[in-house]
C-alpha cells in the first residue's frame, strides 16, 4: 500500500487582531467560629494575596491588620452556638476586597475578656481606624447579618466621586 501526501493550495491564515486577556479574578472563602486563634490565618491569607501583587510591605501589613480588626469585631457578634463568620477575599487585577460577614446580634450575651475591650470601643472609632489602613470601608446590615467590605487598591487610587 502506498501513501501520497498532497500539499494544500491555500495560504496560511494570519491573525492581526490580538485580544489581551486580563488576569483572572480569584476568590478565597474562609469560615470560622468564635476562636481568636483563627484570626492569624485570616491575616496571613489577606497578606499573601497582597504579596502576589507586589504590594509594599507597609500597605500589605495595613490591609492584614484592618482585616483582622474587622474579624475581631465580627467575633463579638458571634454567639456560642454554631454561628460562623464568613470572610471572602476577592482578588482583582487592581485591588483586593475583603468581605467580613457575621450574624448581627442585638446584644452579645457572653464576651470573653480579650474581646470585651473591643466591644467597649465605639463603632465609629473602629471604622475610622480601619479607614486609615485601607482605601475604602463599606458597611451593610440586612437580613440579620452585618457585612464589612474593605477595599485596597494596588496601582492607582480611585477618583473621588
Amino acid at each position: 500500500m502506498a501513501c501520497i501526501t498532497v500539499l494544500i493550495a491555500v495560504r496560511p491564515a494570519k491573525c492581526t487582531l490580538r485580544i489581551i486577556v486580563n488576569a483572572e479574578h480569584t476568590r478565597t472563602e474562609l469560615k470560622f467560629s468564635k476562636d481568636e486563634r483563627l484570626l492569624a490565618g485570616v491575616r496571613g491569607a489577606v497578606e499573601h494575596v497582597a504579596n502576589r501583587h507586589a504590594v509594599a510591605v507597609e500597605e500589605r501589613v495595613d490591609l492584614g491588620v484592618a482585616a483582622e480588626q474587622a474579624c475581631r469585631a465580627a467575633l463579638v457578634q458571634l454567639d456560642e452556638t454554631d454561628s460562623l463568620c464568613d470572610v471572602i477575599i476577592d482578588d482583582y487585577e487592581d485591588r483586593v476586597e475583603v468581605s467580613v460577614e457575621s450574624p448581627r446580634q442585638p446584644k452579645p450575651a457572653k464576651i470573653s475578656s480579650l474581646l470585651g475591650s473591643l466591644a467597649a470601643v465605639p463603632l465609629e472609632e473602629r471604622e475610622a481606624e480601619m479607614k486609615k489602613r485601607v482605601d475604602r470601608v463599606d458597611r451593610d446590615t440586612s437580613n440579620g447579618r452585618e457585612r464589612v467590605v474593605l477595599v485596597k487598591y494596588f496601582h492607582k487610587r480611585p477618583t473621588p466621586s
